[in-house]
């Protein structure tokens, strides 16, 4: 999985297993509670591995990822919004895969590429 840190609190996951295991997200992180995320539709790729992903499957991905990642460690990450690519996969764990990486990396303090 390659992930990004792309400064001012934005952060881009990108998991390429192959066979339609592939995802893309981008988060922006808050220094303050936000009440309701906001949901950035990207443009579409021209080959697309999926007709249509559903933003409340990606909703649901991204608040596992926050939710599991607080009962491991007890911290609390704000997200702003998230970025998503309307025809990526529609296998949503790996939204929560992506999410929970890049707080992990920031938590203990690691390297991003």
């Amino acid at each position: 999985m390659r992930i990004y840190n792309n400064g001012d609190n934005i952060y881009t996951g990108a998991l390429q297993c192959g066979g339609g295991f592939d995802a893309y997200l981008q988060i922006e992180l808050s220094d303050i509670e936000v009440k309701s995320i906001q949901f950035i539709k990207l443009k579409a790729m021209n080959v697309g591995l999926s007709s249509a992903v559903s933003v409340d499957k990606i909703k649901e991905s991204v608040e596992l990822a926050l939710q599991s990642f607080f009962n491991k460690t007890g911290e609390i990450y704000f997200i702003k919004t998230v970025s998503y690519i309307p025809n990526d996969s529609t296998h949503y764990h790996l939204y929560s895969r992506i999410v929970y990486e890049i707080l992990n990396r920031i938590y203990t303090n690691s390297k991003f590429n």
